[in-house]
């Protein structure tokens, strides 16, 4: 009895196309997300935490029917949360109560520093504002031998009102805003980080602007 040969099936050269771009794609996911360069991860990682800090800001707002504000410093934000009684904002509280002054009790959120090695820039309404600037060998020399850099003018009579830049209401809208995170060490890639006005927070890797973080 004869027996014939059995035809062996090949790839075709849609899936050996289709199996190159996985490998492209992946390949490129791991070269971003474990950068061999120590300053690339630990900027990953901010970025993705500020993103975790932003989400948990919205839904506190929405859960807690409280409004949440975001004061923007130079080189960290603070949380701050309307207080109905006083009709006032101060730190932001996880009871609910906001704190005036520094009656601190410990229950209040954690504000979020900037990480020292990145360049942060804030964009509201087509503004851009460049945040923790590094000062120039001058300006440190200056201040180094400032005699008045120790003294701090108080006035007790005006009290200091403080007021968000961004804000995050019960409704679930929110001012729009972008944080751009940069580091001179990774030139290849830098994050966006934000929310748009109907609360919903992204977090992208640019300049393509299609992976998210």
């Amino acid at each position: 009895m004869q027996h014939t040969p059995s035809k062996q099936k090949g790839f075709t050269l849609l899936e050996i196309l289709v199996v190159m771009s996985i490998i492209a794609i992946s390949m490129g996911m791991i070269v971003i997300s474990l950068n061999t360069n120590d300053e690339g991860r630990d900027l990953h990682k901010q970025v993705i935490e500020f993103k975790q800090l932003l989400q948990l800001l919205v839904d506190e707002s929405i859960f807690q029917q409280r409004d949440i504000g975001i004061a923007v410093k130079e080189d960290h934000i603070e949380l701050l949360g309307f207080d109905e009684s006083s009709q006032s904002w101060g730190p932001l509280s996880s009871s609910g109560k906001e704190s005036s002054g520094n009656n601190n009790k410990g229950d209040t959120f954690k504000n979020y520093d900037f990480p020292p090695f990145a360049q942060v820039t804030l964009e509201m309404e087509d503004v851009a504002l460049f945040l923790n600037p590094e000062e120039d060998e001058l300006t440190q020399k200056i201040r180094s031998i400032d005699p008045l850099k120790n003294y701090q003018e108080i006035d007790v009579d005006e009290e200091e009102i403080i007021e968000p830049d961004i804000y995050i209401f019960s409704s679930g809208e929110v001012t729009p805003f972008t944080f751009e995170f940069r580091s001179e060490s990774v030139e290849t890639f830098y994050y966006h980080v934000g929310a748009d006005e109907l609360g919903n927070i992204f977090c992208i890797i640019m300049p393509d602007g299609e992976l998210p973080c």
